[in-house]
């Protein structure tokens, strides 16, 4: 599969348009708890994932009338010189595209940034990536780094947890020098990993474990990785990062709320909140998740977790499946939908060799007309040297013998000099 200008530019206007979508509806659903919320902006994620693959999938749909697509415009001819012998203007200007300029540097062609516009595209693609694969690699030789937190107080809020939340899969439960700050990843093999300050805290064990199983159950971290991606293959969509970012939030307080249901009480885990801000992991190569809020989102998890009114708990059976149908119904005809011909499906290397070999038929053309002309004006002088040269008598009586007199020869030579 080959990447061209238009497929961006689609991706470009499509993506845009469903991450506009979904920021909009997380708007108007305000007054939902944050893990109906999260589920809205994770189906939008998961939307702009399938775009692509369904976009080279589902067969073409152009429900807009051919009268609206708009025409190729005209190609610039130029006149060119074909076989040493100067084409006819007329001709040249209807037939022989140009190819390069006459004077010797080729002119600036709008194929030139149809050709970069891949490239351009692929760098960033790969560095977003690059960074992402390093980041969970550093993960899992964290892990292999880490040791093994033996603790009673901690294994003991780790199981009380399990208990109240119905987790039921083993999570190893670590300590490590090269964190700030707890955190949490993996899907068939949960890690928890706290930092040695943390471990100190053992008033706030059961909080800290709560959240971050929260994630654990929720499968936060595929979902980050998920967000990631998309941020990476439309990375020139600012929406997309505003959902990406937006995600993660709400993935944070629909954590926050499960604590908070677990029985934790809310002012007490707002000061760990508050005092967890001030040992974030900051580090660009961190693909998990962590207890500790950035400074741009604290104020909003305080306030969430000290309002009581707030509706909390996770999203209900019907809003999942309302979600689900909402997704298959936007993506797919989106997907499919082309503003241009059918015709303009076809690669840009399929374009290149259908255009070489409309200038080939073009050239090869030009060059029969000129050997036509050419021997139309070599007969012409043979015709003009035959009726000035002298003739004998036996070519005269010849030549009236067939019916060639001195006034056909003279209309002949009128003919010739027009």
């Amino acid at each position: 599969m080959m990447i061209t200008t238009t497929m961006l530019i689609g991706l470009a206007w499509k993506s845009a348009l469903i991450a506009g979508l979904t920021l909009g509806l997380l708007q108007l659903a305000r007054s939902r708890s944050a893990g109906e919320r999260s589920l809205v902006a994770h189906v939008g994620l998961l939307a702009l994932l399938v775009l692509p693959v369904a976009s080279l999938v589902l067969p073409l749909w152009q429900p807009l009338p051919a009268t609206w697509v708009a025409e190729t415009k005209p190609t610039t001819f130029v006149l060119t010189e074909i076989g040493g012998s100067a084409v006819d203007p007329a001709f040249a200007a209807a037939s022989v595209p140009v190819a390069a300029d006459t004077a010797g540097s080729p002119p600036i062609s709008p194929s030139v940034g149809a050709d970069l516009a891949p490239f351009l595209y692929l760098v960033p693609l790969a560095l977003l990536f690059g960074v992402m694969l390093l980041a969970v690699l550093r993960l899992f030789a964290m892990r292999g780094r880490a040791e093994v937190l033996v603790e009673g107080s901690w294994l003991s809020a780790l199981a009380e947890a399990q208990r109240r939340m119905g987790f039921k899969h083993g999570t190893a439960l670590l300590v490590s020098d090269e964190l700030r700050s707890p955190i949490s990843w993996g899907l068939l093999r949960s890690t928890i990993v706290l930092s040695p300050k943390a471990v100190q805290a053992v008033g706030e064990a059961e909080a800290i474990i709560a959240h971050e199983l929260a994630h654990i159950a929720r499968l936060d971290w595929a979902k980050l990785l998920a967000s990631r991606v998309a941020c990476a293959v439309f990375w020139f969509n600012p929406l997309v990062w505003m959902l990406a970012r937006e995600s993660h939030q709400l993935r944070e307080e629909a954590a926050d709320d499960a604590v908070l249901l677990a029985d934790i009480d809310g002012p007490d885990y707002a000061t760990l909140l508050v005092g967890a801000a001030r040992h974030d992991n900051r580090a660009a190569l961190m693909a998990a998740h962590g207890v500790a809020p950035s400074k741009n989102s604290l104020k909003r998890r305080i306030t969430r977790v000290l309002d009581a009114s707030l509706k909390r708990g996770p999203a209900s059976a019907s809003w999942v499946l309302m979600s689900l149908v909402v997704l298959a119904g936007l993506t797919a005809p989106l997907a499919a939908f082309s503003a241009t011909a059918a015709e303009e499906k076809m690669t840009a290397k399929e374009a290149q060799t259908a255009a070489i070999a409309a200038q080939k038929s073009a050239i090869a053309s030009a060059r029969s007309v000129t050997a036509t002309k050419a021997q139309v004006q070599a007969a012409d002088e043979a015709a003009a040297t035959s009726t000035t040269r002298q003739l004998s008598a036996e070519q005269l009586i010849s030549l009236r013998a067939i019916g060639v007199t001195a006034e056909y020869a003279a209309e002949m030579r009128a003919e010739g000099a027009s």
